[in-house]
């Protein structure tokens, strides 16, 4: 009887073990989206030892607005910016700042809250990276800054890829 016992309680656990790692192998892994780079794009800058003056609560650019193409026919295509830069020479608490990708114009989706500008004249380094998705044809595309009390902005690196599916 405690050999019955023994062999049902084994197989259960082999049974259990299977179950979970079948679950854990189905479930835990997403199939990724394999896309092709269709063109790359930088566009960097250096303001100044006196940086740009970027006013209060106001989108401005920053940089040069650069044209980008998503190749057609049909589909669409993935614009991914990495944007970089230097902010300070301010001595306000509490300035935070957006850094935003702008495609044709309009933000993209994502532009977020990237850090603070330091309160004691000193500079500091803020990035991101960030998507849009767009339709076949020529695009335009910048970086734009959002500080909250305003601030300075010095170096500057922009690096646009364009990938479609």
């Amino acid at each position: 009887m405690k050999k019955i016992a023994s062999i049902v309680t084994m197989n259960a656990f082999v049974i259990g073990l299977v179950l979970v790692y079948s679950l854990i192998s189905t479930n835990g892994a997403t199939a990724a989206t394999r896309y092709t780079l269709q063109g790359s794009y930088i566009d960097a800058g250096y303001y100044g030892a006196n940086g740009l003056s970027i006013p209060r609560n106001h989108y401005t650019p920053i940089g040069k607005p650069l044209s980008v193409n998503c190749p057609g026919p049909g589909g669409s295509c993935v614009i991914e910016a990495d944007l970089f830069i230097q902010s300070g020479k301010s001595d306000v608490t509490g300035n935070q700042y957006n850094l935003c990708l702008f495609v044709d114009g309009a933000s993209a989706p994502n532009c977020q809250i990237v850090g603070s500008t330091p309160a004691d004249y000193s500079i500091t380094n803020g990035s991101t990276s960030q998507q849009a998705t767009v339709s076949p044809g020529d695009h335009v595309v910048q970086a734009f800054i959002l500080s909250y009390k305003g601030t300075f902005v010095f170096n500057y690196t922009s690096n646009y890829r364009v990938f479609r599916p």
